[in-house]
């Protein structure tokens, strides 16, 4: 009312006119936001423990045995992690802790990383999700062990604590041991290893970093009294004894001759005892050998038996159902996806040591 008492005709319209146009503006803007929901209100993206428990409900369906359907079941005691900082050297690749980092010079410190490693990388590391371990259990099944409640087991090569705290759940003493100079500067915290109590009953995690059975402070580390050894994506003919020329780097240095280190399994092993070797590859490429497309097992049968094992199946086809799991976890999907049907193989070697030897 006072801009109309006291403006000229042309500046009430001038006015006039600005209102108009802010209220058109704000409208416009109100159009395009109606029915979006506020930054903060959108859900938070799944944690790595969120992620593995959702995969572990969509495999339900598709297992067979109890076994497997049990170790699945034990992802709903994985505990959640918080992010922990490490470092990494830019060339050599080395991890440090923080306290190595604050002794570094200030040169020293500009070729080294910071690498915060979060709840994911804590249960995947590099090597996926522990769930694809269902698929060996599955195949333990297929050949009579049933349960493994009150087991020692061995993981050659685990990759890190998630398989391991998995059997450690079904109330086994579990032990994994591999060359990865990160586990005793990441998985050192309360929790990470030790007792575990779920329903099923008292299991225990324990890692060990270093060459088994090569080194001896592995090797006593390791000891014995083994019920079952596993593993998974290490022993791979194409890693230990390639058939072709490979690259140093994918190369699996057991420190000793093979026969050797098939003597350590077996002197491991309680008599009873088996090792299964279940090595999941891609498509061998006919014009450049790739060490990792080579899964089948690394020792020959004869010497398999010369040390004293009963071999029970050699290099067998698990393809087929290792692509089921596949399709559930994802694996066909995103980058670096692999055509499941073309490009997808699994193998396993199990054998044992026979109760009377």
């Amino acid at each position: 009312m006072i801009i109309m008492h006291t403006t000229s005709p042309r500046i009430r319209s001038t006015i006039y006119y600005l209102i108009a146009a802010a209220a058109l503006a704000i409208a416009c803007v109100a159009l395009q936001t109606y029915g979006q929901q506020p930054e903060s209100s959108k859900p938070p993206e799944p944690t790595g423990v969120e992620v593995i428990q959702k995969d572990a409900e969509a495999l339900g369906p598709t297992l067979k045995s109890e076994l497997a359907k049990h170790f699945v079941a034990m992802s709903k005691y994985l505990p959640q992690i918080h992010t922990r900082t490490l470092y990494r050297h830019k060339t050599t690749r080395a991890w440090l802790s923080k306290a190595d980092f604050d002794k570094l010079s200030e040169d020293a410190r500009k070729e080294v990383v910071e690498r915060p490693l979060d709840e994911s990388f804590y249960y995947n590391t590099g090597y996926g999700s522990p769930l694809s371990y269902l698929r060996p259990l599955e195949v333990l099944a297929a050949h009579g062990v049933t349960d493994i409640k009150g087991f020692r087991t061995l993981d050659y090569g685990c990759g890190g604590v998630a398989p391991v705290r998995m059997f450690a759940c079904l109330a086994v003493d579990a032990v994994g041991v591999d060359i990865e100079p990160l586990f005793p500067l990441y998985y050192n915290q309360p929790g990470d290893q030790g007792d575990v109590q779920t329903p099923a009953g008292k299991g225990k995690i324990t890692l060990i970093t270093g060459r088994w059975p090569a080194e001896e402070a592995a090797k006593a580390a390791v000891g014995g009294g083994y019920d079952l050894i596993i593993s998974k994506n290490t022993l791979k003919k194409g890693y230990v004894t390639p058939e072709k020329p490979a690259d140093e780097k994918f190369l699996v240095k057991l420190g000793v001759a093979d026969i050797n280190f098939v003597k350590a399994m077996f002197d491991a092993l309680k008599p009873g005892g088996k090792v299964l070797i279940y090595n999941i590859c891609g498509k061998q490429n006919p014009e450049k050998y790739l060490p990792m497309a080579d899964g089948r097992c690394p020792f020959p049968r004869e010497m398999l038996e010369t040390v004293g094992f009963k071999v029970l199946a050699f290099d067998a086809d698990d393809s087929p159902a290792c692509r089921v799991m596949a399709k559930v976890l994802g694996w066909d999907q995103g980058k670096g996806a692999a055509s499941l049907e073309d490009d997808f193989f699994a193998h396993y070697t199990l054998f044992e040591r026979p109760s009377g030897s």
